[in-house]
């Protein structure tokens, strides 16, 4: 830690100081009761807070200042590569961390806490080390020179530099054991030399293998250039012999079909005039305006019998789904009444064989003198199935027949297909 800047407000002696120190020893020199020690106190105070103070907080307040004068101590200092700026009062403090404008703390217990952790040591070990005052060694005339030692190392770091030097001796010698090792390993000076000479003898023939085949690359790579333009000319040529071929088998292929559409409607001209001079004999002595007029004329009325017949078709399909429909839910509705009538039917001859000391089939409870209006219940709730399910086997056998409504469009359809097909 390295302090920068301490600022003092109205604490003890101290109206309004301000401290820069620079880098070194800093002594602080001045009579009995100028504020030597309150600077000490004032830092200590910015890091720890109200615990290391002489006489508690009330104390703290310049003794000319107004009653509700403000007490500040603001501290700078750097720790771990960061620069802290701590600010605390009687009822608060704050901390900053790198010149940031907003602190990273803002309540008394945080920042004492987080400046702890941060420090790294305790108020009792900071003030019985770095910080002890005058007379305050006491806690170290209490140990032992070796427990002395242990705690001066702890604080001071000295452990970790020992324990730093241990790991390095145990490297030293791993790598000692580790180079005498290789050593022992290595093989005669004479076989190394001549792997070496080998090793040599091969590398030097492997570079004029390398000499030659860079020659040949060379030479390969010249002539491709030479032939390149050729076979750029060759690629063209095939890729627009090959669009070329594509746009014939297109254009064929249009051909086939306009001449299979050209034969279709040929054909199709013939059979008009057939079925006209068929409906019209007097058609074939009409001129060809006149007999394409009627062309179209009967065309016009095959296109309106066949919209009627879509519509029917579909009335016919809608209906033919209801009808299904209906005959689908009926059925359902009678499977559903005899599961209902057989469990109805189950509790009722169970209860017949119980008595009026059986239990009640559904709540497991004596039945008594509810026995007979239990029974009654089931067998009103038996009859009301039987009436339903008369009621949907009557309506079941009325839909085994395609309604009437069906029956006359399917009919109508029929009459309409034959006269398309005499039409056409």
């Amino acid at each position: 830690m390295r302090l920068r800047r301490l600022r003092l407000q109205n604490f003890r002696q101290h109206v309004e100081s301000e401290l820069v120190f620079s880098a070194g020893l800093t002594g602080i020199i001045g009579p009995n009761g100028a504020g030597k020690s309150t600077i000490l106190e004032a830092i200590a105070w910015a890091l720890y807070g109200s615990h290391t103070v002489r006489g508690g907080s009330d104390s703290l307040r310049f003794a000319r200042a107004a009653p509700r004068a403000a007490v500040r101590v603001e501290l700078e200092f750097d720790l771990a590569g960061h620069r802290y700026r701590v600010v605390r009062g009687l009822t608060m403090a704050e901390l900053y961390l790198d010149e940031g404008p907003t602190p990273i703390a803002n309540a008394v217990s945080t920042v004492t806490e987080l400046l702890q952790r941060r420090i790294g040591m305790t108020r009792t070990e900071f003030f019985n080390t770095y910080f002890t005052g005058q007379k305050e060694l006491a806690v170290m005339q209490a140990l032992s020179s070796s427990e002395r030692a242990q705690f001066l190392s702890r604080v001071l770091g000295y452990e970790r530099l020992r324990l730093a030097q241990d790991a390095c001796g145990l490297r030293r010698r791993d790598l000692t054991h580790e180079i005498a090792g290789l050593r022992a390993g290595l093989p005669d000076r004479a076989a190394v030399e001549a792997t070496v000479g080998e090793a040599e003898a091969t590398l030097a023939g492997a570079e004029v293998a390398w000499r030659e085949a860079t020659e040949s690359v060379a030479t390969t790579q010249a002539a491709l250039d030479a032939v390149a333009p050729q076979w750029l000319a060759a690629q063209q040529g095939r890729e627009a012999r090959q669009r070329l071929e594509t746009e014939q088998a297109t254009l064929d292929g249009e051909l086939v079909a306009v001449t299979r559409e050209l034969e279709r409607l040929t054909l199709e001209q013939t059979t008009q005039e057939r079925r006209l001079a068929e409906l019209d004999p007097t058609a074939a002595e009409a001129t060809p305006t006149d007999r394409r007029e009627r062309v179209a004329a009967l065309q016009a009325a095959i296109t309106t019998q066949r919209a009627e017949l879509a519509t029917l078709e579909e009335e016919i399909t809608q209906r033919r789904t209801a009808w299904v429909r209906e005959q689908q839910e009926v059925e359902t509705r009678l499977r559903a009444l005899r599961a209902q009538y057989g469990e109805l039917r189950d509790q009722r001859d169970r209860l017949l064989s119980l008595g009026e000391d059986g239990d009640c089939p559904t709540c497991t409870r004596p039945l008594g003198t509810h026995y007979r209006d239990v029974l009654d219940l089931l067998e009103r709730q038996m009859e009301t199935v039987e009436a339903d399910g008369a009621y949907f086997r009557s309506r079941q056998g009325q839909l085994q027949e395609m309604p009437e409504e069906l029956a006359t469009r399917e009919g109508r359809r029929r009459t309409r297909r034959e006269q398309g097909e005499v039409a056409g």
